[in-house]
């Protein structure tokens, strides 16, 4: 399965500071067979009400076969925040994580995905039936940097409901942090360019004519994803 921006180019509800956090654990195996393990973690500082959150697996793409790192996300009533420590990078280039929402995915076809997005967006993909528009999918930036020579690379960024901080592809933004279906894809933009960084790590395209990581193609790639599923 390819994820969204390939195509353009649990919950514990709880209310006190004290609360415990359910971290649902989505392998690979998970995601497909709709399985999930919860662990619990208790929150020592000043937790926000009704927290949440999802530790699971960094699979390659196309092949979803499992990489060497992992993706947490936590939900909040207004915001979620998400980590990604990830492995065999190329040293040198730039990547950028993006936000992939779908705000209500028992709405999707199938599995969240291309076919869900509106008629006419860009990687917008004809399924069997029409988009439901009660979907209501976004793609927004998240973050970006540029990798190390180990070609390890650790990611942050916290989305607010209704405030994006960059980019927006398409779409509304977040509208329902703690039921919505979110896919972070690590996206190339090739060899880190002097003087265009910012770009490379902020926009979809950024520079990929130039770089480009895609042999023959002046596409940018999704090359790992996490699939950070609703409890």
């Amino acid at each position: 399965m390819q994820t969204v921006l390939n195509r353009i180019s649990n919950i514990a509800h709880q209310s006190s500071p004290s609360a415990r956090v359910c971290l649902g654990v989505h392998t690979t195996m998970a995601r497909w067979l709709g399985a999930a393990a919860a662990v619990c973690v208790p929150l020592m500082f000043g937790a926000e009400a009704h927290a949440g959150g999802s530790v699971i697996d960094i699979v390659w793409l196309p092949s979803n076969e499992p990489a060497v790192g992992a993706s947490t996300l936590m939900r909040y009533e207004d915001a979620v925040d998400m980590t990604i420590h990830t492995t065999g990078l190329e040293p040198g280039h730039a990547y950028s994580i993006w936000w992939v929402i779908f705000n209500n995915p028992d709405a999707c076809s199938d599995e969240c995905n291309e076919d869900d997005l509106p008629e006419g967006a860009p990687g917008y993909i004809a399924g069997d039936e029409p988009p439901d528009p009660a979907v209501k999918p976004s793609v927004l930036w998240a973050t970006g940097l540029v990798v190390g020579s180990d070609g390890t690379a650790d990611f942050r960024a916290h989305l607010d409901v209704g405030n994006p901080p960059g980019m927006v592809s398409f779409g509304p933004g977040l509208i329902d942090p703690m039921n919505a279906e979110i896919h972070l894809p690590v996206r190339s933009h090739g060899r880190a360019m002097v003087g265009h960084v910012a770009e490379q790590i902020s926009t979809t395209q950024g520079l990929c004519e130039v770089t480009k990581p895609d042999p023959g193609s002046s596409k940018c790639l999704d090359v790992q994803v996490a699939y950070h599923l609703p409890f």
